[in-house]
């Protein structure tokens, strides 16, 4: 259910509950503001929601206090999987779907994959684009080379939003003529121009510098940057 040495796991489980009491210690103190005030009724509202499902995984051994500790905590518990994928298939509330979906993000394979991949296609246009960067990397952590054609269908469909950018990183290493078009055509796109030209440069994807070269002369300092590093690289390459 678990990896590595038990003392270790139970000063990582001390050190996620602190966190915990310092979130329950803040919900107990009086709101400062109506924003703080709201702020505390959904937080409550997540934590009855996520009940049941804290009971669940407590009854398989996890010693959890709420269900965002899943995702805190370092250790892998691949006998969680089947209990959060079935919860996630189901209509909850934002912050318990995304505490699902964060405790996902580590390498558990295909179920965690199609969860929450899943999951992505119902709630895309509803999800904040920070939410879906967070979506993004639980698919990338699952993400393996024979994943190729779930990747790139996710990385050519602009709803995904921001959920791309992590794809995009994981499958550039993978060095594929196919990931190559799709990131050429994600570059094209022009939502995430540094993360599309990094992703180009990881996989070494020299024949898209006529794509990459306007980037040079980018409002933004960061892009800027990569499209010069790219096109050193590409230079570096062709000596």
């Amino acid at each position: 259910m678990r990896s590595g040495d038990s003392s270790d796991e139970d000063a990582e489980w001390r050190r996620v509950h602190s966190w915990t009491q310092s979130a329950l210690d803040q919900l107990s103190r009086e709101p400062e503001s109506d924003f703080e005030k709201r702020r505390n009724e959904v937080v409550r509202e997540d934590l009855l929601q996520a009940a049941p499902i804290v009971e669940e995984l407590r009854g398989i051994g996890i010693p959890l206090w709420e269900i965002g500790e899943l995702g805190n905590v370092r250790f892998a518990y691949p006998a969680a999987v089947p209990i959060l994928v079935k919860h996630l298939a189901c209509d909850l509330r934002d912050g318990v779907a995304l505490a699902l979906v964060h405790a996902l993000t580590k390498p558990y394979g295909p179920s965690a994959l199609n969860a929450v991949r899943e999951f992505l296609e119902r709630r895309a246009n509803a999800l904040s684009r920070s939410d879906l960067f967070a979506v993004g990397n639980a698919l990338a952590a699952n993400l393996k080379r024979s994943d190729i054609a779930t990747a790139l269908e996710l990385i050519k469909n602009p709803a995904y939003s921001l959920a791309r950018e992590p794809i995009a990183l994981r499958t550039a290493r993978w060095r594929s003529d196919d990931v190559v078009s799709a990131l050429r055509e994600y570059l094209r796109g022009g939502e995430s121009p540094w993360t599309a030209i990094r992703a180009l440069r990881l996989a070494k994807a020299w024949s898209a510098a006529d794509e990459v070269r306007p980037y040079a002369a980018s409002e933004s300092a960061e892009v800027r940057n990569e499209a010069k590093k790219y096109a050193e690289a590409a230079a570096k390459a062709s000596k």
